[in-house]
């Protein structure tokens, strides 16, 4: 897991050096001495996906598919611990900010070099931002960039970024492949060379050959020079070459696993676990970090008019059936608004109890009654209706399937539908009576983007005066952790308590890795990292 954080701890002025970050960097490898010299295996490395890659640009495309590649390739700014959930040095060695999180300074580390030869400066990073901020294909970075007046590069090894308006997000924003650092060769690329040859970063693979919507091979730089702090090794990366075998099928990914031909595979079924296991594979969970899985419901359309109704709805859910039946008990149930690894997150156990006796007196109290069919109804009118499933994820039907069993047995009429149509006009247009969706990010701003009426995308249709509106954009203004944590906290225990997101599973990606794999781990993004990966 990923543990966020926004390392904004005062209002004044603070530096964080490398040396303070060193401590905490062995947890996202086993820290050590060691070469690349030393102990490089030089062998070949597959890797089955799950999904395909259209493009090789990280800024351009959200397939988990294109970033599990690409991630081996460039590097951001900043990376997040994934135990302690400091923010760690990456290209830059260490960054301060000032009390209204308007303005951000970045020094960055000296002798940085991306593959085509050119080194990592100040003007290369004003470069990117420049570009980033106002990108039409970026399809995170406009959000990341919200306010952006200028990038003002201070002397060769240091940028200032700043906001017109307070933007506490954007640190913990700049540890996101959405946001790497790309060669100025790239940068001066069109959107579609760029999909097409693919990008030059600074990490420590370049990419090879790639054959559309097949396989994408990636080769080992020998003159890799980041040496990020949180690895386990520096210079070149212990596996030579890594080929990314593009599998849509399931079953197909889970047989390369069990017969070798792969020997880590992402996203295997939970179906699919005891066969994994007993080719000798280890199964790995890996939590997306963001909002999770979840009912949003339209406060306007009925029967969500009624709180009561909402409530009684996320009383019915047992999830901790879902996570057994689901995900075969290897992740854990939803107990939060926000994932575990968003600094921020609230324990909303309590609230998010599985109590159908709760629910019964809720819906009587507000006047429902059980029919003779056993259906819940009020005014001649039964409970019931549709769910717009709106998320991707593999496991989102057998997920709805569960949902929809456990609602319908507790006396309501539910069922769901994917959507149809262009999905920002039935989201922008509020098309929908529950939308079931998760949302991937790295800071706890998510919420903001997803609840607020007055600068987010309001998915539960609230009017421009709720009372969530203000701490939704105080948070984002706080420079103080314990503060904005405390925020963060009291907004999510509203919403959940007011019933206007009703979180049902965590996104949880599931590896498959072969006996023998040693050394991968996973980045802010649960995107894999392979630079101390090898074979045994």
């Amino acid at each position: 897991m990923t543990f966020p954080t926004s390392l904004l701890a005062s209002r004044t002025k603070r530096l964080l050096t490398v040396l303070a970050a060193g401590t905490l960097a062995c947890s996202l490898a086993a820290c050590g001495s060691a070469t690349a010299a030393q102990s490089a295996t030089g062998q070949t490395l597959t890797v089955a996906l799950d999904g395909t890659v259209k493009c090789l640009d990280p800024w351009q495309f959200d397939e988990p598919a294109v970033h599990n590649v690409l991630r081996q390739v460039v590097e951001s700014l900043t990376a997040l611990d994934t135990k302690t959930g400091k923010l760690l040095p990456a290209l830059a060695e260490s960054w301060e900010s000032n009390a209204d999180a308007t303005e951000f300074t970045f020094h960055l580390k000296k002798g940085v070099h991306f593959s085509d030869g050119e080194e990592l400066t100040a003007e290369v990073v004003k470069q990117n931002f420049d570009q980033a901020a106002t990108y039409p294909q970026g399809v995170r970075s406009s959000s990341y960039f919200a306010n952006y007046t200028s990038t003002t590069v201070v002397d060769p090894q240091t940028v200032t970024v700043a906001f017109s308006k307070p933007n506490g997000s954007f640190l913990n924003h700049t540890a996101s492949d959405f946001l790497s650092i790309l060669s100025p060769n790239t940068i001066a690329q069109s959107a579609e060379a760029r999909c097409a040859a693919g990008v030059v970063g600074t990490g420590p693979y370049t990419l090879g050959k790639y054959t559309p919507n097949q396989d994408v091979t990636i080769n080992a730089r020998k003159d890799y020079d980041t040496n990020p702090s949180y690895a386990g090794h520096t210079g070149e990366a212990y596996i030579k070459t890594i080929v990314f075998k593009l599998v849509p099928e399931s079953s197909s990914r889970l047989g390369l696993l069990t017969s070798g031909q792969a020997q880590v595979a992402q996203s295997i079924d939970p179906q699919d676990f005891q066969s994994a296991e007993g080719s000798g594979a280890t199964i790995v969970p890996v939590t997306t970090p963001g909002v999770p899985l979840r009912l949003q419901v339209n406060v306007k359309e009925a029967p969500f008019t009624d709180q009561s109704v909402r409530q009684a709805v996320s009383y019915y859910l047992n999830r901790d059936e879902i996570n057994t039946v689901a995900f075969g008990g290897k992740s854990e149930p939803a107990i939060s608004l926000l994932t575990k690894n968003v600094s921020g997150w609230a324990d909303l156990s309590d609230e998010l109890k599985y109590d159908p006796s709760k629910a019964d007196k809720l819906l009587e109290d507000d006047g429902w009654s059980k029919n003779n069919d056993g259906i819940w109804e009020k005014d001649g009118k039964p409970l019931s209706f549709h769910i717009t499933k709106a998320s991707p994820y593999t496991l989102s039907q057998k997920l709805l399937e569960l949902v929809v069993q456990q609602l319908n047995q507790n006396g309501l009429q539910v069922d769901f539908a994917d959507y149809t149509g262009d999905y920002s006009e039935v989201t922008g247009k509020h098309k929908y009576s529950v939308l079931f969706a998760n949302t991937t990010d790295i800071d706890a701003d998510v919420l903001r983007g997803q609840v607020s009426p007055v600068d987010g995308g309001n998915r539960s249709n609230l009017e421009a005066n709720d009372d969530l509106v203000a701490p939704l954009s105080e948070q984002n203004a706080t420079t103080d952790d314990t503060a904005r944590n405390k925020i963060l906290q009291n907004v999510q225990k509203e919403i959940v308590e007011r019933g206007l997101q009703i979180p049902v599973a965590y996104l949880v990606q599931f590896y498959g890795l072969s006996k023998g794999v040693q050394g991968v781990t996973y980045d802010a993004e649960s995107r894999l990292n392979l630079y101390d990966a090898k074979l045994a």
